[in-house]
């Protein structure tokens, strides 16, 4: 039956079933290639798709799983000029279409043959996505002379380097309309020369040491609307002496979303401007200092208004006072989620906490809240009874407005407690794994 199909809708079920694999990859397996040996009209059809082709990778891996998708790959000097030969065809049979391109490898310096690199460079400009996972010695052969990349809206690099030397990216790659940039490198030169100032999306994927370089680099970005970094190292001292110096002012970011560990976020959240802000997560170890002394002030500072707030171990949970001062802070927020841990010494102010978020009162806090969501452990054993009735009283008092509810807690020996809000309904449930 499916020979029968008009040609258009083949089509679409030739392109369902390539973004259905996930993975990527030229050769005899990659599906396009597979499609045009079936049959003569499964070969015209294929043919006639451009956008089938314009999804490629070059993934050149010295080691392989025994698989279809995925077989042990030749040595370099058979398998990557063919893998070459496969891109070239691609990008020809994807014609006007603008191409999306991976390269990934894990072949040491050297080892790829230099007219390969050549073939790369006449193909990139097609770009609108472009990719690299692996040596940094690969981009700087095939950038080591100007690549202009007039189509390129997406880019994306997870690059292999020492914390000793700073990587200087792009030295001569020029992309103007570039809108989403993903790296996964550990450090950033304030040198580089990509273009900045249209990127809406930046994602800095491994933990970057946060230095004056990242906050100059970062200061570029100045249409930037969504940030997702991951940091650890930071100069804490340096930033407190010369906060003017280090400020970063992103004046259109409206979402923001951090992971900190090593305390990176003292210097970050005294540096970062962010009027616009509407949705923060941050991702912190707050044993020491509190996540809300540092965060309450940027606040402030920036007079920003979060609808979105989710703090991942902030320290925030048995201290009542300080959780009323963020409530306070944040009257427009809709969705609010909060893990941490409990000392066993501060249950009592963990109830108290709890007793904030009841809907009382001629000021209650966060009256227009949609969405709640608190995590909490480890407790006492036995303490979730306890809590039975400060938790049902906080998910009655907002069973109208509330879409979403849930109070979590984990107590000794694996036990926890859930009260959760369902279709109007308060649900308890109750979980015992010893």
């Amino acid at each position: 039956m499916i020979h029968k199909l008009p040609a258009e809708l083949l089509s679409d079920i030739f392109l369902i079933c390539l973004h259905s694999i996930g993975i990527y990859k030229l050769g005899p397996t990659f599906l396009p290639f597979i499609l045009v040996q079936v049959c003569s009209r499964w070969r015209h059809c294929a043919l006639a798709c451009p956008r089938l082709w314009s999804t490629v990778a070059l993934v050149c891996h010295r080691l392989g799983r025994p698989s279809d998708l995925r077989k042990p790959l030749l040595t370099p000097s058979r398998q990557i000029p063919n893998l070459t030969e496969h891109l070239s065809r691609c990008v020809a049979r994807a014609q006007h279409v603008p191409v999306s391109i991976t390269f990934a490898t894990n072949y040491p310096h050297k080892s790829i043959p230099e007219d390969c690199f050549e073939k790369w460079r006449v193909c990139m400009p097609r770009c609108e996505a472009l990719s690299f996972s692996g040596c940094d010695w690969m981009l700087q052969q095939i950038c080591r002379v100007p690549v202009e990349l007039l189509l390129l809206r997406r880019l994306s690099l997870e690059m292999d380097f020492t914390l000793e030397r700073k990587c200087i990216l792009f030295e001569h790659l020029m992309a103007p309309q570039l809108q989403s940039l993903s790296l996964g490198v550990p450090s950033i030169s304030d040198r580089t020369r990509i273009a900045r100032g249209k990127v809406t999306h930046l994602a800095l994927l491994k933990y970057m040491i946060f230095d004056f370089s990242c906050a100059a680099f970062l200061q570029g970005f100045q249409s930037l609307r969504s940030l997702k970094f991951r940091m650890e190292h930071h100069d804490a001292e340096e930033a407190q002496l010369y906060p003017e110096k280090w400020m970063i002012s992103l004046p259109h970011l409206e979402e923001l979303s951090a992971s900190f560990c090593d305390g990176g976020y003292y210097a970050f959240l005294s540096c970062i401007h962010t009027p616009r802000l509407r949705s923060l997560n941050v991702l912190a170890d707050c044993e020491s200092r509190p996540i809300i002394s540092y965060l309450l002030p940027m606040l402030d500072r920036t007079g920003c208004q979060l609808e979105r707030l989710e703090l991942d171990r902030g320290g925030v949970l048995h201290d009542a006072t300080e959780l009323k001062a963020l409530l306070s802070a944040l009257p427009a927020i809709l969705h609010l989620r909060i893990v941490g841990w409990v000392p066993f010494w501060a249950v009592d102010g963990f109830k108290d906490v709890l007793s904030q978020l009841i809907l009382s009162g001629t000021t209650p806090l966060a009256p227009a809240m949609k969405e709640l969501s608190l995590q909490a452990g480890v407790l006492p054993k036995r303490h979730g009874k306890v809590l039975d009735g400060t938790a049902r009283e906080i998910l009655n008092s907002r069973r109208g407005e509330l879409d979403a509810g849930s109070i979590y807690v984990v107590e000794q020996r694996e036990r926890s407690t859930e009260w959760r809000l369902t279709e109007g309904e308060i649900v308890t449930l109750h979980r015992c794994e010893d």
